[in-house]
Order: C-alpha cells, then structure tokens, then sequence
C-alpha cells in the first residue's frame, strides 16, 4: 500500500532475463537524464522524441521501445524528479522518527538548499510556465504537488495533530507557497547575496510559526 511517502511507480518495459532487466533499466536511465537536459536547455517545446534519442545516442525506434510517445516519456521523468524529493524526505523521516520539530526542521533546510540550485529552479520555472497552458502538463503539476501536499500535512500534523483538518490543510498549502515562493526569490543568482541567508533565517522561524502555532 502506498503512504505519502512512498514514490512515484512507474512501469519500465524490458525484456525478460536478469542481464536485458538490468540493461533496461540503465537505459532507461540514460534516455531519462537525456530528457531531463533537454527540457533544462530548451523547454517543454524543443522537447521531442528525435531530440532526445539524439541526446541519449540511440535511435527513435530504441527510444520508443521504452516510450512509445512524449507524454509518456514527460510522465516518467516527472516521477523520476519527484521519486528523488521522495527518497531525499524519507531519509530525513527516518533519521528523526521520534523529532517532528527536528524532521521539520531538517526537511526545510532540504529544500531551500534544493532551491538554491539553479537546475532546480530552472526546471520548475519551465514547468510552471508550461503547465499555465497545457493541460497534460497541468495535470503532471496537481499530481506532483498533490504527493508534496501530502508530505508537507504530514509534517504539520507531526508537530500539531490538536488542529482540525481544515486548518491543517491551510497551513500544508501556505508552506507549499513559501517553499516554491523561494525559487523566485533566488532568481538567477548563482552566489548568493549576503541577504539571501537572512531571508532564509526569517523563512525557517516563519515556516516554523506556521506550523506550530495553536
């Protein structure tokens, strides 16, 4: 059974026998990191099949044996991206199983470092800029952002279980505001300015606020 914390399943087809899986698997691998740099440096429309099984150095029938369209090659490195949040907040889950102030804590400061990466935002204003005008790409971000919800009530409700649902569902979507608020924030800096680390200050003692307050 799947928890808010469980990743993204997707399906990878290959062949069957130990050696063609475990080939697969690393092809499928390859094309993804291919995908991943293509949409970094050109966006969702320079984003096609040709495109990346260029990218991958292998050929537009080898890359539809794994995905047979862009849809189904964006779906995946969607659950590819956000399986990797997932795995990252697991181990922050279990390193402080008993500590929801520190787990909350120790998860924020995951992801304003993340924030501060600028492939991490580049991604996500490409994502966000075309998710404004497709719907495919839509319904991607209220999945992806439907298991973030989950992650951040999760924490919440850790350090606040007394509040009512409504409230507790407030206070998920507003951190999920400050959070994705931040990659704005950054912009395009590469070093960060001095005044950056003081914002980030205020965020946690805000975010921290947020979620304990009674």
């Amino acid at each position: 059974m799947e928890t808010p914390l469980s990743p993204p399943q997707r399906q990878v087809r290959t062949r069957d026998g130990t050696a063609l899986r475990k080939r697969g698997t690393d092809r499928v691998k390859t094309i993804l990191k291919a995908a991943e740099d293509v949409f970094l440096e050109g966006g969702y429309q320079n984003l096609t099949m040709r495109s990346v099984a260029r990218r991958a150095n292998i050929s537009l029938s080898n890359l539809t044996y794994y995905f047979k369209t862009k849809d189904d090659l964006f779906q995946t490195l969607m659950d590819d991206v956000i399986a990797r949040y997932v795995n990252q907040l697991q181990k922050i889950f279990k390193k402080y199983p008993d500590d929801p102030k520190e787990r909350f804590r120790a998860s924020m400061l995951y992801l304003l470092k993340d924030c501060r990466r600028p492939k991490s935002r580049a991604f996500f204003y490409h994502f966000w800029a075309v998710s404004t005008h497709d719907r495919f790409i839509s319904s991607m971000r209220k999945r992806s952002y439907g298991l973030f919800f989950s992650l951040v009530r999760e924490l919440c409700f850790a350090l606040n279980p007394d509040i009512s649902d409504e409230v507790l569902n407030q206070r998920s979507y507003l951190l999920l505001s400050l959070i994705e608020g931040m990659h704005v924030i950054y912009g395009n800096h590469r070093k960060m300015p001095e005044s950056l680390s003081r914002i980030e200050n205020e965020f946690l003692k805000q975010a921290n606020l947020i979620a304990c307050s009674p």
